[in-house]
């Protein structure tokens, strides 16, 4: 997977839909695949790897245009606690920190079954998703994306 500062391989923010779908297509003819996705917007999604970690890149979509990508890591999908899942997601983050340089802004959000750990590096936030009783982790980098988008997602409203 090549990290640009737009999005992830063929998928770039801004890009047009189809011309970002016909490349994915080129790009992982055997993983990837487009049609409406979460919320209603269209999405164009495949799978590859970054470094040695197992990893899915979707597009989404808003009047034809990619409005957000996000990099979700594939496997491992659970953690021993909290604090290895946090370590996963700073694995994980290291080709980011590596291209954008170290986290300039870092927020947690509590949900009723969950604890979501985000940290912004350059144009991405690295998020790691923590779910204590199952001990999964849930692991992502996503482009596009503000502390507000989270905190709606959250129910919680805007940030003061």
């Amino acid at each position: 997977m090549a990290i640009n500062a737009d999005g992830i391989g063929p998928l770039a923010l801004g890009a047009d839909y189809a011309t970002a779908v016909a490349a994915a297509q080129r790009a992982a003819p055997d993983s990837a695949f487009a049609g409406p996705g979460c919320g209603g917007l269209d999405e164009v999604r495949f799978s590859g790897v970054l470094g040695t970690l197992p990893v899915s890149a979707m597009g989404m979509a808003e009047d034809e245009r990619l409005v957000e990508i996000e990099l979700g890591l594939d496997a491992p999908l659970q953690a021993e606690d909290q604090a290895a899942c946090l370590a996963l997601r700073d694995r994980f983050a290291e080709t980011f920190v590596a291209r954008f340089g170290s986290a300039t802004e870092h927020w947690e959000i509590r949900k009723p079954v969950s604890r979501e750990f985000m940290a912004r590096t350059g144009p991405v936030v690295l998020v790691a998703r923590w779910f204590s009783t199952g001990r999964s982790c849930y692991v992502s980098a996503v482009y596009g994306a503000d502390p507000e988008r989270f905190e709606r997602q959250a129910g919680l409203g805007p940030l003061p």
